[in-house]
């Protein structure tokens, strides 16, 4: 595919690598990108010793780029996939930090201050074992440094710039985010004697809103406006999701993912929590699922569920959600359910996203399957793939009557109700099969049924009674004339 830089027209479209300053970098093609040309440092000394990895990493990038992984849904370069291949290859900034350097006019030593990017680095060293790590991973060595990354080849190094150019930007509650970390940061350096000066970033997250206000209300549109809030809706109907289950699985290539698909719908488990289920969670001797993890594709790590609770969802025999688990290739214990890999691993959350929303790739937007269903007609409006969550919960509780307290018990929807009584309602939702309607209300169905009858009996043993009067009004008048003409 490529080794060194040069014009040949061959090379047109590949990924390749060059020196720069001393180091290799990545060059992209301009094709992928609307002719935009992307230039990426590796920070990978640029010797005959480093030369195999470039080339390993180029032909890796290479494989990204075409299979669109490089290119976001807005179509420009993808920044924290980038970010992720590298780290597969152990590649981060070296930091060297200077403390003391030549004398000042007075004849005392100074401090040479590091930049941001240093500061970022010796903080999230000190950081790492101290805070979660899909946070370090995810948010510390993947958003938050793609942000810096961008600011300054934007404006530089200069701090004023950096946190003017984010509040613009990049999304305020993000930004909120590593405003506070970055004056954490430096803190750290002051104390760590590494740093001098005052903090550029003290105080600064104070000035940042994150919620987007109301400027002006137009009274000739407020209530417009508040019948499109009251008519918002975060689920699908019931009839909606039987379509898109249905759509899966009849794709002839999207089919595989039917069974992620149907589960999700069938469960209201959150997308982490259906990509981590093993084999060794499904219980087909007792009739029920153990959710007790999740998968967090950027970091690759199974966790503990959000609320880091166990909890049982029940799978009677003969129902949907048992058919569609037990009609699936059995694996490993400890291998993903819902793999479409033979070695089990799981399936990556922006895959399913793709198949779901749809994605760009070499500039060409492909729709996925749900979006195709709304543009045909087929399903109202679009939701994201996690509003299955909101769909099963909407379904249980206003189409079948199921009580909120055990539909929580399955997916776990509110923080409110305590651990006591979660575990109470969980015994009792074990033993309930999600797919019939709630007996409480086919009993209040009936009741309201019997109600109606007698209602109508009533109104007609109403007009029967005037008929009645009427009649014998009829003949005492027919009886009266009779006896005149005698």
């Amino acid at each position: 595919m490529y080794v060194k830089s040069n014009n040949s027209k061959s090379n047109i479209r590949q990924v390749r690598f060059e020196k720069h300053k001393g180091r290799f970098r990545i060059v992209f093609p301009r094709q992928y990108f609307g002719g935009k040309q992307f230039k990426k440092s590796i920070d990978l000394a640029a010797d005959s010793e480093n030369e195999e990895l470039a080339f390993k990493i180029v032909l890796r990038l290479q494989e990204e780029l075409e299979l669109g992984r490089l290119i976001d849904t807005s179509g420009a370069f993808h920044e924290d996939r980038y970010q992720q291949v590298l780290e597969e290859y152990g590649l981060k900034a070296r930091i060297r930090l200077v403390k003391v350097v030549p004398e000042d006019n007075n004849g005392g030593r100074v401090k040479s201050n590091p930049s941001i990017l240093q500061i970022w680095e010796v903080y999230c060293e000190f950081s790492e074992h101290r805070l979660a790590k899909t946070t370090f991973i995810n948010s510390y060595k993947g958003a938050f440094l793609n942000y810096l990354n961008s600011a300054i080849e934007s404006v530089g190094y200069d701090t004023d710039k950096i946190f003017n150019w984010l509040v613009k930007n990049r999304n305020p509650h993000d930004v909120k985010n590593l405003v506070s970390a970055l004056e954490r940061a430096y803190s750290y350096a002051i104390s760590k004697d590494i740093f001098t000066g005052k903090n550029p970033f003290s105080g600064l997250k104070e000035t940042l809103i994150t919620k987007k206000r109301i400027k002006e209300i137009n009274q000739d549109k407020l209530g417009l406006e508040g019948n499109e809030l009251l008519d918002k809706k975060k689920a699908f109907s019931w009839k909606e999701a039987e379509i898109i289950m249905e759509a899966f699985k009849n794709h002839p290539k999207l089919c595989k993912y039917y069974p992620l698909i149907a589960f999700k719908f069938l469960t209201g488990c959150r997308n982490g929590e259906a990509l981590a289920l093993w084999w060794q969670d499904i219980r087909f001797d007792e009739e029920r699922i153990i959710i007790r993890k999740s998968y967090d594709s950027k970091s690759r790590i199974f966790k503990p569920t959000k609320n880091e609770t166990v909890r049982f969802f029940p799978m009677k025999k003969g129902s949907k959600l048992w058919d569609i688990l037990s009609e699936l290739k059995k694996g490993e214990d400890n291998h993903c359910v819902f793999s479409v890999r033979h070695n089990g691993k799981p399936i990556h959350q922006v895959t399913l996203c793709e198949k779901w929303h749809g994605k760009t790739f070499r500039g060409v937007c492909y729709v996925g399957l749900v979006k195709s269903l709304v543009e045909q007609g087929k399903v109202s409006k679009y939701l994201p793939v996690n509003n299955t969550r909101h769909t099963f919960v909407s379904h249980q509780i206003y189409d079948l009557g199921r009580e909120p307290h055990i539909v929580n018990a399955w997916c776990e929807h509110s923080e409110e109700v305590s651990r006591k009584h979660y575990r109470d309602a969980s015994l009792v939702a074990r033993d309930i099969n999600p797919d019939l309607p709630n007996f409480n209300q086919k009993t209040h169905q009936d009741n309201s049924q019997v109600d109606e009858l007698k209602a109508i009996i009533e109104q007609q043993q109403k007009q029967i009674n005037q008929l009645t009067m009427l009649l014998e009004k009829f003949t005492d008048s027919e009886n009266r004339n009779n006896s005149k003409s005698f």
